[in-house]
């Protein structure tokens, strides 16, 4: 009987595997689609705004507007980071001074 459990077992999950991999197949279709449609609506914004705009100028505009996000990031990450190492050295002396002065 426990068996039976156990290969039924094995089967469900084997099912809810397959299953999972479907729907992430299926989520990443509608992310696509969702992305290329959201492309086609900043596009037109953007030649709504200046008709004399290419589709290569609007590339170029978008991609150097995502490197600069990224730099942005990056210095956050990087000031976060410092931050951290400072609090870190600040709490470290601060163990030190009290360790002096409860010894002396």
């Amino acid at each position: 009987m426990a068996k039976k459990n156990i290969n039924k077992i094995k089967s469900e999950l084997e099912e809810a595997k397959a299953k999972v991999i479907a729907l992430e197949a299926e989520q990443k279709l509608v992310e696509e689609t969702l992305q290329k449609e959201i492309g086609k609506i900043y596009t037109q914004i953007q030649f709504k705004k200046d008709k004399n705009l290419s589709y290569e100028e609007v590339l170029s505009k978008l991609k150097s507007e995502l490197t600069l996000v990224k730099e942005e990031e990056k210095e956050q990450r990087l000031a976060a980071k410092k931050a951290r190492e400072e609090a870190k050295q600040n709490e470290a002396k601060t163990q030190d001074f009290s360790v002096e002065n409860h010894q002396n």
